[in-house]
């Protein structure tokens, strides 16, 4: 050999074992378990009125959620409605002007057309035509 053939050979077999080894450990370092935490402190939002809004067809089916939600929500007006016909909605949202509705929706009643309609409603219960929640500083 040539020299400084060895000092090249041992020059690219230690970059290598570098590459392969620095990738290997530092994916181990990342995929260790994080170390614990507090739990989330969750609270109830009370501010400003709620509605709970159900379909018909689904004040049976989520009976018990709906019971729930009333126990939270114990001022909540309550309104069984129709999703094809959203004026008795818009009625009780007009007087409420609630800051959270509850909507509870069968599955195959939830589709494109109650979604056009429900945005058409909401677009109609106050004098601003976008649907948003008020902004609070």
């Amino acid at each position: 050999m040539k020299n400084g053939t060895k000092p090249g050979i041992l020059f690219g077999v230690g970059g290598t074992l570098l590459g392969l080894v620095f990738p290997g450990v530092s994916q181990m370092w990342f995929l260790r378990p994080a170390s614990p935490k507090a739990p989330v402190a969750l609270q109830l939002d009370a501010a400003g009125p709620c509605v709970i809004l159900a379909t018909k067809r689904s004040v049976a089916t989520y009976a018990s959620a709906i019971e729930k939600a009333i126990r939270l929500h114990a001022e909540a007006e309550r309104v069984d409605f129709d999703p094809g016909e959203l004026g008795d909605v818009l009625e009780v949202l007009r007087k409420t002007q609630p800051r959270y509705a509850l909507v509870f929706i069968q599955p195959d009643e939830l589709d494109v057309n109650f979604g056009w309609r429900w945005l058409t409603m909401t677009s109609q219960i106050d004098d601003d035509p976008i649907a948003v929640p008020e902004c609070e500083s």
